[in-house]
């Protein structure tokens, strides 16, 4: 009878050790599905941030180009335009078959509204025909397409 006494405080004992352990396991993992959780969230919110940094930095670059082939004048050849975000500019490099066609591209650039400092060397404007020609142009990106 004694062995069942000892036998039945050592089953009490036991089941009050493994419910306190079982609690401690189901708090440490709630605690660690919580972390868990709040890892995704800051994640998630991390990466809205940097996309609504993309859309606010997005141009409609499409738009410039087709503005600015508009305005090119049927004789003048453009060879390349290079789009620099970070120091707001554009440079063209092309050929004109005079300098009239070539005034006549410049003054038409100068009338886009977020072109600004349209620049054409002046010993480019000191050659009457065959000219390889490079524009420089500032953006105004506040009044750019976005």
């Amino acid at each position: 009878m004694v062995a069942v006494i000892i036998s039945g405080i050592i089953f009490i004992m036991a089941e009050k050790i493994l419910e306190s352990n079982f609690n401690k396991v189901s708090a440490m993992m709630s605690q660690q599905t919580e972390y868990e959780f709040s890892e995704k969230i800051t994640g998630i919110n991390s990466l809205a941030v940097f996309i609504n940094s993309l859309d606010s930095e997005h141009y409609d670059w499409s738009q410039l180009l087709i503005d600015m082939t508009k305005q090119v004048p049927a004789r003048i050849k453009i060879r390349a335009l290079e789009i620099n975000q970070n120091n707001k500019s554009v440079t063209i490099r092309g050929f004109s078959p005079d300098r009239k066609q070539l005034l006549e591209y410049k003054n038409n650039l100068e009338k886009i509204i977020f072109l600004e400092q349209v620049q054409l060397p002046i010993q480019q404007l000191s050659q009457k025909e065959n000219i390889d020609f490079t524009i420089n142009i500032k953006l105004d990106l506040d009044n750019f397409y976005k």
